[in-house]
């Protein structure tokens, strides 16, 4: 299939679903909420289009951001315990809706305290939180084309009894023709939510970085399928390993040819500020931040980070969020509940 675009042909950023308690959240939006966004779509009104309730990736987590009264959902995906990965424009403002590559710059990260995530698979005011601590991009380009990752280090690490970190394939670039799924809180091609995680398998790489149409597919990033919409930028393409090997940024309407950001092409960002959160944290670095290798150790499978101490600098064990931010929350959960029923 060749879903390749031409020269100058404009794409949407497949991101961030943004509400004022019902109405858009201005510049992020704009930026990575509105229509033009690179998701999939592939077939059933659900968020992923054509997908399933998802509940077997727990390391994929509803991010949402609030500034006043006005509440933006993407997706992210866990690394290590107090470190989720995330599309840029799901952390920065922009004034662009439709992405023309070298037009599309976005601002600095908006302030880590307006970050809150969740594991739910179906969120609800039960729903544990945890809060952002620091907001960490690349400093090489501002542009949503070839720039559109971001790193979110959390206040607390999440535990290994609520997730358990993917491992992202910092050393193999995906190929054409390779097989992944999508994850994903967002919406369908209709606009619709079921207010869930949701997943799509069977998806198939169209072109490796490097090998795009340079005018619009960076080469730190690759073409996916479709079933990728709104509320799904910052997620995770999985390989047949569950590894990580791409993160959602933009795509075509109707949740059509998204445009993934690829994990090969970012590995020295990712590690550094894994290995930067391993600090923070008190815990061991996780096995692929010290060999370069997505591959476990040779003797035995590879740990999960151990925290050294459960009183240590992140606080872990923080189960509800505070009263204070507690409001934001049934917000965005108002957003994603209106249309379950």
């Amino acid at each position: 299939m060749d879903h390749q675009r031409k020269s100058g042909e404009r794409w949407r950023k497949p991101a961030t679903r943004l509400a004022l308690l019902g109405a858009a959240w201005g510049a992020l939006a704009t930026a990575a909420c509105a229509a033009d966004r690179p998701e999939h779509a592939s077939g059933a009104a659900q968020s992923i289009t054509g997908g399933n309730f998802d509940l077997s990736h727990s390391n994929v987590f509803l991010l949402a951001a609030r500034d006043g009264d006005r509440v933006g959902l993407c997706t992210a995906t866990l690394l290590a315990p107090n470190l989720l990965l995330t599309a840029r424009h799901c952390v920065s403002p922009s004034s662009h809706e439709v992405v023309r590559c070298g037009r599309a710059a976005l601002g600095e990260p908006f302030p880590a305290s307006a970050f809150f995530a969740t594991n739910d698979a179906e969120p609800s005011d039960d729903s544990r939180v945890f809060k952002a601590l620091a907001v960490e991009v690349p400093g090489e380009g501002a542009d949503t084309c070839g720039y559109d990752i971001a790193l979110v280090v959390l206040s607390e690490g999440v535990p290994a009894e609520v997730a358990v970190p993917a491992v992202p394939r910092i050393d193999r670039a995906v190929a054409p023709g390779e097989t992944y799924t999508a994850v994903g809180y967002g919406v369908d091609a209709a606009g619709e939510t079921s207010g869930r995680r949701m997943q799509l398998g069977g998806l198939l790489v169209s072109c490796e970085p490097g090998a795009c149409d340079a005018t619009v597919i960076k080469a730190t990033e690759f073409l996916g399928d479709s079933g990728v919409c709104s509320g799904d930028s910052g997620g995770p393409a999985l390989d047949e390993d569950d590894k990580v090997v791409g993160v959602v940024s933009r795509g075509g309407p109707d949740c059509t040819t998204p445009i993934y950001g690829s994990i090969t092409g970012w590995s020295d960002f990712i590690i550094r500020v894994a290995s930067q959160a391993a600090e923070l944290g008190g815990y061991e670095a996780p096995f692929w931040v010290t060999s370069g290798s997505s591959e476990p150790p040779a003797l035995g499978a590879p740990s999960e980070p151990r925290l050294r101490d459960s009183s240590c600098a992140l606080g872990l064990g923080a189960r509800t969020p505070s009263a204070a931010h507690a409001w934001w929350l049934l917000a965005a959960l108002a957003v994603l509940v209106r249309r379950r029923h």
